[in-house]
Order: C-alpha cells, then sequence, then structure tokens
C-alpha cells in the first residue's frame, strides 16, 4: 500500500511537471515581449541592446529617454485613488436583518484595511500598465498581530501580550510566476493555472505546519538545496537586478497547481476525493524538487481558482493584454534612436575641429592644439592656408521635430498626456474619485469599470464567502450578493445627495414659505412636500439610514 501511494506521488508529480512544461512554452513568446516593455519601464537597455551600444558606438551617446516609464506612471497614478477607495454593497437574499448585514459589512471593510487591498489593488494596476496584465490572488490565509496590554498579576506592572489572528488576506502575484493553459482564454476556462515559488529553507519549514503538506517531503527538500533550473526570464531579468542569480541556491522552487487532475491519480497517491467522485477532480497540487509536498481537493464548493485577472487593454480570444510599455514600444525606439544622434551631433557641432596641412608648416610645431592667440609659421612659398575649420552642420532642429512627433505618437497610443497629479484629489471621497476620473477621460473610465467587475466585485465575494464559512460572526451571517458599487455609481449617488440637500436648503428657507393653493386650504410650498420621504432619500444617499431609524426610534421613546 505504501508502495502504491509512493507511485501514486510520483506520478502526480510528473502529471504536473508536464503541464508546467507546457504551459512554459505556450508562455515564452510573451515573455519576451515583456522583458523589452519591463527594461523600458525602469529606463534601461535590454542586455543585449548594451551589448551592441559598447561595441559599435564607444564613443557615442548612450542615453536612454524614459518615456514608457512616464507614460506608465502617470497612467497608473490616474486610477490610483480609486483603488484604493472600494466601495461596495451587501444585498440581501431573504431580506433578512438589514442592522445584520450592515455589520457584516463592516466586518468586510475591516478585513479588507487589515489585508491592504488598496495596496494590491494599485500593485496590479502597476503591473498591467507596463506589462498589459495584472493577477491577484484572494483568497490566502495571512495572519496579523497586534498588541495588547494589561497588568501582570505578579509583578503589578503592564505587560503587552501578542494578539494574532487568521484572516483572508490578498497578494500581487507577479506576471513572471504565473502560467495559465496556454489554450484558454480565462483562469476559469482553463485546464488549470501555475504559480511558481521560490523560497528559503526556513519559509519551507513553516509549511511544514499548515494542513496538507508533507513534512517529510519538505525536508528531504531543504536537504537537496536550491540548485533548481532556472527559467530563461530569470536569467534576462539578473542583469536588471545586478545580482549574478535570481534567488540564487539557496532558494528552492515550487509549482502550486490548481486545476483539474484525473481521479485516480489523487486516489493513487493517498488523497481523499470524497464519495462518488467523478472523473476528474478539482484540486490544488504542489511540488518541488520533484517532491509532492501537498496534494487536496479544492476546498472549495462550487470550486474556484483563487486568482483573478485584469488586463489593461483587452486582446480578443487571448488570455494576457496589452500595456502602455507595449504600445509606445515603437516610440521609445524612436525617441532613443533620435535624442543618441541628437546629443553625437550637438558634440560635434558644438566643438571646433581643423584640417592642417602639415606640409605648409614649418617642422616642430605642435598641431595637436589650438587655442585663442596662437601663432603658425608657415613654409616659403607655401600656399592657401594651413589651417581650415571643419563644420559640421547642426540638424538638431530636425531631430527635435521628430522626437516631438513620435511623443505624440506615445500620447495618441497610450491615452496618456502629461497633467496633474491625480492623486492630490481626496482618496475617500466620490467628489476625489470624480476629480481623478474626469482628468484620467474616458479610457480611464472604461478600465475602471473593468476592475469593478472583473476583480474589485470576484475579491469581495470570495472574503465574503470566507467570513460565511470559515469567520467567527455567526452573529452577523446570512445569504447575501456582493454588488461592486462602480466609480459611476458612486458619483451619480453623491450627485443625487447634493442635489437633495440644496433642494431641502430651500425648502427650509424663505422660499418655503411662499403661500400656495386657495383660501379653503391654505398652505406654504413646503407644506406641499414629503418631508419624510425627502429625509429617507437623502439618508439613503448618504449612507446614513442606520443613522436615522435610531433617531426615529429614539423620538417615538420620547413621545411615549
Amino acid at each position: 500500500m505504501e508502495r502504491q501511494k509512493r507511485d501514486g506521488a510520483r506520478e502526480l508529480v510528473a502529471y504536473v511537471a508536464k503541464r508546467f512544461e507546457r504551459y512554459s512554452e505556450g508562455r515564452r513568446p510573451f515573455e519576451k515581449r515583456w522583458e523589452e516593455a519591463y527594461y523600458n519601464t525602469i529606463g534601461e537597455y535590454p542586455p543585449g541592446m548594451q551589448g551592441r551600444l559598447r561595441k559599435g558606438e564607444a564613443a557615442g551617446s548612450k542615453v536612454f529617454v524614459r518615456l514608457t516609464r512616464q507614460r506608465v506612471r502617470e497612467a497608473s497614478r490616474r486610477i490610483e485613488p480609486v483603488l484604493r477607495s472600494v466601495k461596495f454593497d451587501l444585498v440581501s437574499l431573504d431580506g433578512g436583518d438589514r442592522n445584520g448585514l450592515a455589520q457584516m459589512k463592516e466586518e468586510i471593510k475591516r478585513i479588507l484595511a487589515m489585508a491592504k487591498v488598496g495596496d494590491h489593488l494599485a500593485s496590479m494596476a502597476w503591473d498591467a500598465a507596463w506589462s498589459g496584465t495584472g493577477i491577484v490572488r484572494v483568497p490566502v490565509l495571512a495572519e496579523s498581530a497586534s498588541v495588547a496590554y494589561g497588568v501582570d498579576p505578579a509583578s503589578g506592572l503592564w505587560s503587552s501580550v501578542p494578539v494574532r489572528e487568521d484572516h483572508p488576506g490578498v497578494e500581487t502575484v507577479p506576471i513572471w510566476c504565473f502560467y495559465p493553459d496556454p489554450d484558454a482564454p480565462s483562469i476559469e476556462e482553463g485546464e488549470g493555472v501555475i504559480q511558481m515559488h521560490r523560497l528559503y529553507s526556513h519559509q519551507l519549514r513553516r509549511l511544514g505546519a499548515r494542513a496538507g503538506f508533507d513534512p517529510a517531503a519538505l525536508e528531504r527538500l531543504i536537504e537537496r538545496g536550491g540548485a533548481d533550473h532556472e527559467e530563461d526570464w530569470e536569467r534576462s531579468l539578473k542583469s536588471a537586478v545586478g545580482r549574478d542569480s535570481l534567488g540564487g541556491s539557496d532558494k528552492s522552487a515550487l509549482l502550486e497547481y490548481w486545476g483539474t487532475v484525473p481521479t485516480p491519480l489523487l486516489v493513487n497517491a493517498g488523497v481523499d476525493v470524497g464519495p462518488d467522485p467523478e472523473m476528474d477532480t478539482e484540486a490544488v497540487v504542489i511540488i518541488g524538487g520533484g517532491e509532492l509536498l501537498k496534494a487536496a481537493p479544492n476546498p472549495w464548493q462550487p470550486a474556484f481558482r483563487p486568482y483573478l485577472r485584469f488586463r489593461w487593454e483587452v486582446v480578443p480570444h487571448q488570455f494576457w493584454g496589452v500595456g502602455v510599455a507595449e504600445n509606445i514600444r515603437d516610440s521609445q525606439r524612436m525617441v532613443n534612436g533620435a535624442t543618441r544622434l541628437l546629443l553625437d551631433n550637438k558634440a560635434l557641432a558644438g566643438n571646433c575641429m581643423f584640417e592642417v596641412d602639415v606640409e605648409a608648416l614649418v617642422p616642430g610645431q605642435d598641431v595637436s592644439s589650438v587655442y585663442p592667440g596662437k601663432k603658425w609659421v608657415l613654409r616659403p612659398g607655401a600656399k592657401g592656408p594651413a589651417i581650415r575649420p571643419v563644420v559640421i552642420p547642426d540638424v538638431s532642429g530636425v531631430l527635435l521635430e521628430m522626437i516631438q512627433l513620435f511623443e505624440n505618437y506615445a500620447d495618441a497610443a497610450s491615452g496618456v498626456t502629461p497633467g496633474p497629479d491625480a492623486r492630490s484629489a481626496a482618496l475617500g471621497t466620490a467628489t476625489g474619485m470624480s476629480i481623478a476620473m474626469s482628468a484620467a477621460g474616458e479610457g480611464f473610465r472604461a478600465i475602471v469599470r473593468r476592475i469593478d467587475d472583473e476583480v474589485v466585485e470576484p475579491l469581495i465575494e470570495r472574503i465574503y464567502r470566507w467570513l460565511m464559512e470559515y469567520g467567527d460572526c455567526d452573529g452577523v451571517k446570512g445569504p447575501a450578493r456582493v454588488r461592486a458599487v462602480s466609480t459611476a455609481a458612486t458619483q451619480a449617488k453623491e450627485i443625487r445627495s447634493k442635489r437633495l440637500l440644496d433642494f431641502l436648503a430651500l425648502m427650509t428657507g424663505k422660499l418655503g414659505n411662499i403661500p400656495v393653493g386657495d383660501d379653503l386650504d391654505p398652505k406654504t410650498l413646503a407644506g406641499r412636500i414629503d418631508m419624510e420621504r425627502l429625509l429617507d432619500e437623502l439618508a439613503e444617499s448618504l449612507d446614513v439610514r442606520d443613522l436615522l431609524k435610531e433617531v426615529t426610534a429614539c423620538q417615538e421613546g420620547d413621545v411615549e
């Protein structure tokens, strides 16, 4: 039985390794595009280009104009204020306790704050802006530590006690470490996805304390060391960080596979798949160094893979998107080339060069230096000047026009033009978002709407599911549907609240005292307004309906 389990584990490891090989091969053409976009974003030439510059242009300019970095930074900054102010609603499915639903919403907000969702969404947007695709993982098991103070009974002194809390977390996954099914246009439609991790020994030992991991297999992996195969993109990126190896030999590579696995493979490896399994099972399998570290059925029912994808610019029928850096790739090349020519031309045209006829000069004179007031002695009978200046035409005007032309092309291709920093807007209000969105333009509004639909709503839905299944908030649990409040809806809601406030101010002022109606039924203009409905609508638009209920209840108690 034990031998059969070991053989099944080897078969399962081979299954995931084969998937990784196919996924990696399908992703390789995109890695070349990402490499150029990455180096353009950090403002350096790729290693191959650096070698050509050193070899062929030893005396020429090697300047790199950071046009791509400027456009990528500007694009991500314009949507960052919106991403740091996640708004959502919970819609009850059974008409249950609204107070309980409001408490659940506050609990989700607390989790979002602990998980620093705004930071992860901003990081995802940055990845999408330069590469075209951003990946976030949710939920992940996270732990937050806080400090509680109390009086020590023995000493009578105040002492601190660490308080740890497990909660659903969010993490940004670098696109370099994410391998989807190359034949599927989305995460859920493919047979699976793989995330590659590189971990130190102490991180591997911590995994042994988690449920489902094989401590013995982890120890064998640690003893073997981190001498793993290095991917092509790792060898390329190590030049950018100035190191001989990305991670070095101290880190071990782990492959985490989420997807379908033939049920017999799981059964042979000793995995409990439950009663009446289907032919294929959604599972999570983690391997490293030829060892099966973990294998288990997907813990979520209905099953989902804990990754969300956002594409800056959607390419039909492709998993990966196109970002700002790739859109302005040609402009970056032309601006770099024109700028190098401009500097070289200025260096030649701005420095005096001379043609010297040494046959016309008396021997022994120093012709290697020229300075004001220097005297030249000519041979008797020499014809023509012995020293003639060499004039190099200054073509900087044409080159500057070319640079400006391709900068305009970059603005048009990326949709980004230099403007005010959108982060100066107030981050916590719809007014601040409105300012940021107005500056961004329609293209950025469409991007933010896609983030709401593709990332924010499923992210909060998964956190809600985690709280419903594993959370300790039993008193506030209830069936509900998560609805992301888009930025457009938030702005419309604030506009309505402002109009209601203006209308209320008019009706409570002098205008509201204007008499209307006939003598038999005298009324003022304010008397014709349903004030209770107006107050209810205003409370709804300001998200203070619960406060209104409390005030109403207190007033009814006072009347009684």
